[in-house]
């Protein structure tokens, strides 16, 4: 997990808990509590909003998801990965127009994530 970024927060990028639960900020008390919303699924599975407060320790910047399909030489013996894509729809088209290798074969669609970022 990344760790959580005041400044970025207070700009509107995602957060989290460690569990990846999504948080939604509302407010940003002078205490350093942070209020957030979230939602948890109850005991009977229905879906309810929750309100906390949270300490920046306990909340993480939410993670950044790629997908980057996966080619593998004939004998098996190696993995290859593509250029990244945003869907894995747009892998899957892809691999159809990629230009590689006669002797890389098409294996699957990973799902990455992006544990660094252009500033």
């Amino acid at each position: 997990m990344k760790p959580f970024d005041l400044e970025k927060a207070k700009n509107g990028a995602p957060v989290c808990l460690y569990d990846g639960t999504p948080v939604k900020i509302l407010d940003f008390d002078y205490n350093g509590k942070i209020l957030c919303k979230l939602q948890q699924k109850g005991l009977s599975g229905k879906i309810i909003d929750r309100l906390g407060d949270f300490d920046s320790d306990n909340l993480y910047m939410s993670p950044t998801f790629v997908y980057m399909n996966v080619y593998k030489k004939e004998n098996n013996s190696e993995l290859v990965g593509g250029s990244i894509r945003a869907t894995q729809e747009e892998c899957v088209d892809a691999r159809k127009t990629d230009h590689l290798n006669d002797w890389l074969q098409w294996f699957c669609v990973a799902k990455v994530e992006l544990l660094m970022e252009d500033e």
